[in-house]
């Protein structure tokens, strides 16, 4: 007979135990173990997941940092500096549903529908405050990497300083992917 007090000295000294490790260790069966811990008042619970650990100072740093966002001079001019850049899937089909002038009589032409799934291109599009600076439709089957990145951000420069918005552009002369 194993009494109380060793199964909850067991528990508490290793909580992450099993109760089938406590009962080989005590040397009686698992039930036991089982149903002595939960008449003990203890259940078993899973850990509860947290994105990750903070220390102090990191606690200290983003508290700091949130405090001083107030602080800081509001620009009203901060949205308009802002180019938004955003990639999707659309369906792309020049085949668009035509209009047909018939006499009474004639039969009603039929076009079949495009495929959902038939021509799914890339549209690569950038706006600022004003409206939209440049758009792409990448060929069908592409997608958007680094090169073809750097390059889009390129024409979306030449496209800026076409449309007089130079004041949007960074400083130097050439835009060019950082580290991915």
């Amino acid at each position: 007979m194993v009494e109380d007090s060793s199964i909850l000295d067991a528990v508490k000294g290793d909580p992450e135990v099993s109760t089938r490790s406590h009962a080989t260790r005590l040397r009686c069966t698992h039930p036991t173990v089982l149903t002595r811990t939960q008449a003990l008042g203890y259940r078993k619970v899973l850990t509860r997941w947290i994105s990750h650990v903070l220390t102090d100072a990191m606690r200290f740093t983003r508290v700091s940092t949130c405090q001083s966002l107030p602080l800081r001079p509001q620009r009203k001019e901060f949205l308009e500096d802002l180019i938004a850049g955003d990639e999707s899937w659309v369906l792309y089909d020049s085949n668009a549903h035509r209009a047909v002038w018939l006499s009474r009589g004639e039969d009603q032409p039929t076009q079949a529908k495009s495929d959902l799934h038939s021509k799914k291109c890339l549209l690569c599009c950038f706006r600022d405050s004003r409206g939209m600076l440049y758009y792409e439709l990448l060929p069908q089957g592409h997608t958007v990497t680094g090169t073809v990145y750097a390059n889009e951000l390129q024409k979306l420069a030449d496209a800026a300083r076409q449309d007089g918005r130079d004041e949007l552009l960074p400083t130097c002369s050439t835009i060019t992917p950082g580290p991915m």
